[in-house]
């Protein structure tokens, strides 16, 4: 998927893949969530992968996930451990974000108090990551769903154009009554370029915050039901 990019790696990928890589090109970036869901729509079999372009795929992660969905009629969604280039932990396996934990996740408040509880709580940093659990949300970097999930629920919010559009698939997952599982026998390394955290004044920063708002204004009744300690409208951020 080339979402209106000028670079020229997804074409050359194409053509050293005849057959097997099907190129889908936007005239236009479309933001995370409308490149995903042009991709999707085109993409066919019982399972669909979202993969962004900083992983790095070794063994068959994907065949690992499959056979776990296959095993695990009510999971809808799963997605793998994920580890940096140096090989160190990301903690992509995560909660319903909270307003408080979204402000404390990033600048400047995130180098003011890089450990604050609630951050801890929403990065799930104290839980084990060596074995399978049910989870709110796992990183879009890497997610694998069931088709019929898409076919239910339809595309992602194109409303969120930049973050936190992968935790607000999983809610809506959730909510329709199928279980999100962290699997880290499937590894995918990532290269984790956080973009927004970089530059706190950077456009993607902006982007994130109006996403976060769009967030919570919209699932907040599913906050309320899957995660009430997160409801933003039951309490002020601080």
């Amino acid at each position: 998927m080339d979402n209106g990019s000028e670079s020229v790696h997804a074409e050359r990928l194409a053509r050293a893949l005849p057959g097997r890589a099907r190129l889908v090109v936007s005239d236009r970036n479309r933001g995370v969530a409308g490149g995903r869901n042009l991709g999707l729509q085109a993409a066919s079999g019982r399972y669909l992968a979202i993969l962004d372009d900083d992983c790095i795929v070794e063994a068959d992660p994907f065949g690992v996930l499959a056979e776990y969905l296959d095993g695990h009629p009510d999971v809808g969604l799963v997605g793998p451990r994920i580890l940096g280039l140096g090989g160190q932990l990301q903690l992509s396996c995560r909660r319903i974000p909270g307003v408080r934990s979204m402000l404390f996740n990033r600048p400047p408040l995130s180098w003011v108090r890089p450990e604050h509880p609630e951050v801890r709580r929403y990065l799930m940093a104290d839980a084990s990551h060596e074995s399978d659990m049910e989870v709110d949300y796992v990183l879009g970097a890497c997610q694998v769903f069931r088709r019929e999930v898409w076919e239910s629920l339809g595309p992602l919010d194109e409303g969120i154009f930049y973050g936190p559009e992968d935790a607000d698939w999983c809610l809506r997952i959730r909510d329709a009554g199928w279980r999100v599982h962290y699997v880290p026998e499937a590894t995918v390394w990532h290269h984790y370029r956080r973009i927004a955290a970089a530059n706190p004044f950077s456009r993607h920063q902006v982007a994130q915050i109006r996403g976060l708002a769009r967030f919570f204004y919209r699932n907040r009744h599913r906050l309320a039901r899957h995660a009430p300690e997160q409801n933003p409208l039951g309490w002020l951020p601080w």
